[in-house]
């Protein structure tokens, strides 16, 4: 059975935006969500809810990572849920597929409470539930501009803090410095668990 990572989230608080504000983070949600996945693979409905569709399992946290890294360094962030699971109707428009994955993953977003983020495999358990309320604190604790590092060094190809901080137009020292406050060597560890975790599991 072909197994799929179905991510359904909203924004948060995104009601209290002003208008211009609200068309800029809807802007920066639909270009993160199309740098993720092809656009047919994607849907923002409700104004501030979407879903993604992954056809690699095994990229869902760090693409939900990457876009919630993203919205936090432009001072948001979402509530996300991710599952993993079989699609009975699998279409080239996510806006009519069907299957357990796609209902899981919303149902999941429902049930958020205290995180905002969670992940629900296809057999209903949550066996990442410690480590995603671990990362959801270090997330929550980041600043804007830490985020935009962090996002950087995961996004690179060159991961030396000498080309970030070129990038950056900063000195290597700040950029070290901005990465440990970040936890990034944490969120590494995190990302390689889950990816072999969820690899395992859908074998």
């Amino acid at each position: 059975m072909t197994l799929f990572a179905v991510i359904t989230g909203d924004l948060v608080k995104s009601s209290s935006y002003q208008s211009t504000d609200y068309e800029r983070l809807l802007y920066l949600l639909d270009q993160s969500l199309r740098l993720l996945s092809p656009p047919h693979y994607y849907n923002i409905y409700r104004g501030d809810a979407f879903q993604l569709l992954l056809t690699e399992p095994e990229q869902a946290v760090r693409a939900a990572l990457l876009l919630r890294l993203n919205l936090i360094a432009e001072a948001s962030d979402a509530r996300l849920c991710i599952a993993i699971g079989p699609a009975d109707n699998l279409r080239a428009d996510i806006k009519t597929a069907t299957g357990p994955v796609f209902t899981l993953s919303g149902t999941g977003l429902d049930q958020l409470a205290q995180q905002r983020w969670s992940l629900y495999c296809a057999d209903a358990s949550q066996p990442l539930d410690l480590l995603l309320r671990f990362a959801d604190k270090l997330l929550l604790q980041l600043t804007a501009r830490q985020a935009q590092v962090l996002l950087l060094y995961l996004l690179a190809t060159d991961q030396s803090h000498q080309a970030l901080a070129i990038e950056l137009n900063t000195s290597r020292a700040n950029v070290t410095a901005l990465l440990n406050q970040a936890n990034y060597g944490l969120f590494n560890d995190f990302l390689q668990h889950c990816q072999n975790w969820i690899h395992h599991y859908v074998q």
